[in-house]
C-alpha cells in the first residue's frame, strides 16, 4: 500500500543488493551455510522482484548486484553445472537447480 499511495506512477528504479557469504573459517555445517545463503542470494532477492516488479513505471529498471565471488564460483564448479547455469531456463528449473544444491549440501 505504501509504494501504490506515494508513488502511484510506479517506482522507477528496483535495486537488489542482497548478498552474504560465510567466512571461509566458519565452523557452521556446509549445509546449513548453503541453506542461509540461498535464502539471502537467491531467494529474498527472487522475492524482492516477483512483489515489486508489478509496481515498476513504465521504463523503468531493476539492477541486480552480485559480487565477483558468483562469477568466481562459475568457474570453480563442473564445466556440466556451470553452462547449465549460464544457459537459459525457466524459473521451475532454477528453483529446483537451487534447491537441489540446498538438499545435496545438507547431505554432504
Amino acid at each position: 500500500a505504501y509504494v501504490k499511495d506515494n508513488y502511484p506512477d510506479g517506482i522507477n528504479i528496483l535495486v537488489n543488493n542482497a548478498g552474504m557469504a560465510y567466512k571461509g573459517d566458519s565452523t557452521a555445517p556446509f549445509g546449513e551455510q548453503a541453506e542461509v545463503t540461498m535464502a539471502t542470494n537467491y531467494t529474498a532477492n527472487l522475492n524482492m522482484c516477483k512483489e515489486f516488479l508489478p509496481l515498476m513505471a513504465k521504463d523503468s529498471r531493476l539492477v541486480n548486484v552480485c559480487s565477483g565471488v558468483a562469477v568466481f564460483a562459475l568457474h570453480r564448479m563442473k564445466k556440466d553445472m556451470a553452462d547449465k547455469l549460464k544457459g537459459p531456463m525457466s524459473m521451475e528449473e532454477l528453483d529446483q537447480t537451487m534447491a537441489s544444491f540446498v538438499s545435496h549440501a545438507k547431505v554432504g
